[in-house]
């Protein structure tokens, strides 16, 4: 289970939780001193980062030790403490990475899901609070302060160096043991309401599928000529209370006549790449996602990842394969 934020109605005003602390009116070491410049989120929030510039007007660099960020969304506020001042050599007017990805390495560690990607309002210790809309989440671009979007590319002073994303995002699987459902999710608003308990019942499979936040063309399959296709994802109402996925474009369109209930959420959940039609095979290098249904009125399905004997087991409880092929893939992944 990936670490997670923790929310102001969690944690007891005053408390604190490892670095994640709720605000008792401490001093603001940085106030006026530095400034948010950019946010960055894939689409699962697993991969995020800040840029903090460095503001001070004398050439010395202010303390950072026990500056709060504060980010809040809705009625859910999020705290983040910076535990350490700048490392030796940090230059005035340079910039600091807190992020999710340890291995950069960053010059702060940040728990994944920080930043809402659907947007918020972020402050450092109370002082310029900047709300921002939604992220962009293609793995490529960051929101900057001023609105506009620039390429991802970070400057960890840590690392000494430049960092950029691609466009890679985790789809995670999740169970719900009262419901016998499965649901996954590349979103971060998903994820995080899931993770945090705010939608309770439903536990990590530990299951990650692999997927693209955006159709790049080709990639490493040029000799296929394909391009990544969206997977588009239904509500399935009562008595099911559950979601449906497909990356094939003719099912998608079908099911609004087909089944009038569901409620189309999103055209492109995340984006992979398409099975052979008639065989199910998947070009080189990715493999086979099969689809597997549980033939009841509470309908769910169940994606796995290249798997032959999880997909047997649930054949053996009576679920049924669905997709392309003799063996059910659904996608690529």
């Amino acid at each position: 289970m990936r670490s997670r934020p923790v929310g102001s109605k969690l944690v007891p005003r005053c408390s604190a939780v490892g670095l994640m602390i709720a605000w008792c009116g401490l001093a603001t070491p940085a106030a006026g001193s530095y400034h948010i410049e950019s946010l960055y989120s894939d689409l699962s929030g697993s991969a995020q980062n800040i840029e903090l510039r460095e503001d001070s007007v004398d050439g010395n660099i202010t303390p950072l030790a026990g500056s709060i960020i504060t980010v809040r969304h809705g009625d859910i506020v999020k705290h983040f403490v910076i535990s350490t001042n700048p490392p030796a050599g940090f230059p005035a007017g340079g910039t600091l990475l807190v992020s999710t990805i340890d291995d950069l390495p960053p010059d702060y560690v940040m728990p994944a899901l920080f930043l809402p990607t659907d947007g918020g309002t972020i402050d450092l210790d109370g002082q310029n609070p900047w709300t921002f809309g939604p992220l962009p989440t293609d793995g490529t671009t960051k929101l900057l302060r001023s609105g506009t979007t620039a390429p991802a590319t970070v400057h960890s002073f840590a690392s000494g160096g430049w960092v950029m994303y691609f466009e890679f995002t985790n789809v995670i699987e999740y169970y719900a043991p009262a419901l016998d459902h499965y649901f996954m999710s590349g979103s971060q608003p998903d994820i995080d309401a899931l993770e945090s308990g705010r939608i309770p019942g439903w536990i990590e499979t530990g299951y990650e599928l692999g997927a693209l936040a955006v159709p790049i063309p080709q990639f490493c399959c040029s000799t296929y000529g394909q391009i990544a296709v969206p997977v588009c994802r239904f509500y399935i109402p009562p008595p099911a209370n559950s979601h449906f996925f497909s990356a094939f474009a003719e099912e998608c369109d079908a099911i609004p006549s087909k089944f009038p209930s569901l409620v189309l959420e999103t055209t492109s959940a995340f984006y992979v790449y398409l099975p052979n039609a008639e065989t199910g095979e998947c070009p080189y290098p990715f493999r086979p996602v099969y689809r597997v249904w549980n033939q009841h009125a509470d309908t769910n399905h169940r994606f796995i990842s290249d798997d032959l004997d999880l997909r047997q087991q649930m054949l053996d409880k009576g679920w049924a394969p669905e997709g392309r092929g003799p063996l059910g893939v659904a996608w690529c992944s």
